[in-house]
């Protein structure tokens, strides 16, 4: 039986890409999240990210790891309410600012 990775179109496969760099994934996350081979140096969906002009983040640099921190942010339900307090228009439901 085929894997998801297997049976899956370039576009679906960097969809997936897309999705696990915005999330702070690395490469072998998204592979096994996937199904797709990992391979002693390297792994399938490494390839098709580097084949597509796509790049995981490097988190052993400051600036790889504050991309993933701000990904996570984005991502999480702290984040996301954190993100929706401190707008502008938060309490524009309630007729005033608070």
């Amino acid at each position: 039986m085929k894997t998801w990775w297997e049976r899956a179109s370039t576009k679906q496969r960097l969809a997936q890409i897309d999705g696990g760099i915005e999330c702070g994934m690395n490469s072998a996350q998204v592979a096994k999240n996937c199904g797709a081979a990992i391979y002693t140096n390297g792994n399938a969906v490494l390839s098709c990210a580097h084949q597509n002009g796509r790049s995981f983040p490097n988190i052993k640099s400051a600036a790889g790891l504050a991309r993933i921190k701000r990904a996570a942010s984005r991502n999480s339900i702290f984040g996301r309410v954190h993100q929706e307090i401190n707008s502008p228009d938060a309490f524009t439901i309630f007729g005033g600012e608070a």
